[in-house]
């Protein structure tokens, strides 16, 4: 009756498209949810009746006019809601009519009330100048349902709000125990729509019949009628579109195109349940050959990066250190993402080749780019990984950064960094298996902190500076590393002289550092 209103008022187009959606919806439940169309057009007839009795609540209804208010207008119709009122106002209106236990009176299911209620809540509000062009027309329909307001309303509306409660075009039969024969002016008005969407015999005597099991008004009945129609053609239109999905699943299209022209909604079903099967095994055939064209894919990757390591070696063999590290960076970009352990290998590799080239040539360029590839690496080992490519990668970066730190404060931060890799190293590294490494790296860090201490707080780093020495000279005296262990005391006994005021000397281990 609303709907016949805003004909009537030269206001229906949007508010059809949103009767159209809801049809469609509907009908796509059936195969999409389970649940039966007929279920949900019972359910569509209670839930008018329930939201009589509940309605919205105010303040939902007016933060939705709000947000659909500040919408571009793009149309009344578009599925892409970012705002979970819709959702809202139907869960409050369910949750209040479960309180009253208005849905076991009205006989309803749960989740196919939420589901209808969703979708129109959602169509209702996705147009953005919907509400505001509702509104008065609105105004005019419930006022209109008033008696006592009834004389007021436009002759037009009037009119329309009687036929609201005139009987239905169907009448009862003799014994008065259902629908019979529509009535004359019903078959003519259904006539005329079936005309105007190209209905068959079969498709409008199959509506007829939904429309006589259906409690609704006479001018109801035609909108439901005219309703169906629309759907029809838009689902006929959908199922008729080209695709590339090859000439069975358009065989079976075609087939429910036919028995849904023809009324037969129940084989249409059949046919499109087997598109939907057929769909999926194709689906399911892509995705295989997709996961061995993949497989391959990852294999061949394997096997570039493999080639590109071994030329990286060939030129390290050579002393060609940058052509090496260039290579070894190839084969880390080629290997694939499923192989991180690979590509780890590859780029510790890279950076050794890096420090190699700054050692060898005392080229502080080439051990910079050492220490910021090791440093990537190392961002790579898994947590918790401390195996002797760890370590070794911990210990070339110390050294880099403490060969490249500036003179003065701008060093130090990469004296910091250069101490706390050591330390990292040192954690990992067994003193009782390998004392004379463990006391090399202690020897170094002493170094490093040395540094440290000419530029800022040297106390405290002298300080730590010996106590990193003394395990270490400690450790080369029980090896008989008599040289480093000359090298430690020396140091020390320097550390302890200008850390009690002595003499301000360099010491050695911060000279040869």
């Amino acid at each position: 009756a609303f709907s016949r209103l805003l004909r009537e008022r030269g206001e229906g187009e949007e508010f059809g498209r949103v009767l159209d959606v809801l049809a469609q919806e509907i009908w796509l439940a059936r195969d999409r949810r389970g649940f039966p169309q007929e279920t949900c057009e019972r359910h569509a007839l209670a839930l008018a009746e329930l939201l009589m009795q509940v309605r919205p609540a105010a303040e939902q209804v007016a933060r939705a006019i709000e947000q659909t208010g500040n919408k571009d207008n793009r149309g009344p119709v578009e599925p892409v809601h970012a705002q979970p009122i819709h959702q809202a106002i139907a869960a409050d209106v369910l949750a209040r009519a479960r309180g009253k236990r208005l849905l076991e009176r009205a006989m309803v299911v749960e989740e196919v009330a939420q589901f209808l209620l969703e979708h129109l809540f959602f169509y209702l509000l996705s147009g953005p100048r919907l509400l505001a062009t509702l509104r008065p027309a609105l105004a005019a329909y419930t006022s209109g349902l008033m008696p006592s307001d009834r004389r007021s309303l436009p002759p037009a509306v009037a009119s329309g709000v009687e036929r609201r409660f005139a009987p239905p075009p169907f009448a009862l039969d003799t014994a008065g125990r259902g629908p019979a024969v529509p009535s004359a002016d019903w078959l003519a008005q259904a006539a005329a729509i079936a005309a105007r969407y190209k209905l068959s015999d079969g498709a409008q005597r199959r509506f007829v019949s939904i429309l006589a099991a259906q409690n609704l008004a006479p001018e109801q009945r035609l909108e439901r009628f005219e309703e169906m129609a629309r759907w029809l053609e838009a689902t006929l239109l959908q199922l008729a579109k080209p695709t590339n999905q090859g000439p069975q699943v358009a065989r079976l299209k075609a087939a429910a195109v036919a028995a849904l022209a023809a009324g037969d909604f129940e084989g249409a079903f059949d046919v499109l349940k087997q598109v939907s099967s057929t769909l999926r095994e194709c689906r399911r055939q892509t995705e295989a050959r997709l996961a061995e064209e993949i497989d391959s894919l990852r294999h061949q990757m394997t096997e570039e990066a493999a080639a590109t390591a071994s030329l990286a070696e060939l030129a390290l063999a050579r002393f060609d250190y940058d052509a090496a590290a260039e290579l070894f960076g190839q084969a880390a970009q080629s290997v694939p993402k499923s192989d991180p352990a690979a590509e780890l290998g590859y780029l510790v590799r890279r950076a050794e080749a890096l420090y190699r080239k700054g050692e060898e040539r005392d080229d502080r360029a080439a051990l910079a780019a050492a220490a910021e590839a090791y440093s990537r690496a190392l961002s790579m080992f898994p947590r918790g990984a401390h195996s002797e490519s760890w370590v070794r990668a911990n210990i070339n970066l110390a050294n880099a950064l403490a060969a490249t730190a500036a003179a003065g404060a701008a060093g130090r931060p990469r004296l910091e960094a250069a101490v706390e890799a050591y330390r990292n190293a040192l954690g990992a590294i067994d003193r009782n298996k390998a004392p004379i490494r463990w006391a090399l790296t202690q020897l170094s860090a002493g170094a490093a902190l040395i540094r440290l201490g000419e530029i800022a707080d040297r106390s405290r780093h002298w300080r730590a500076a010996a106590a990193a020495l003394m395990p270490a000279l400690e450790a080369f005296e029980q090896q008989g590393s008599t040289v480093y262990a000359e090298f430690a005391r020396l140091t020390l006994r320097q550390l302890h002289d200008q850390i009690g005021g002595g003499p301000q000397l360099s010491p050695p281990a911060a000279r040869t550092a």
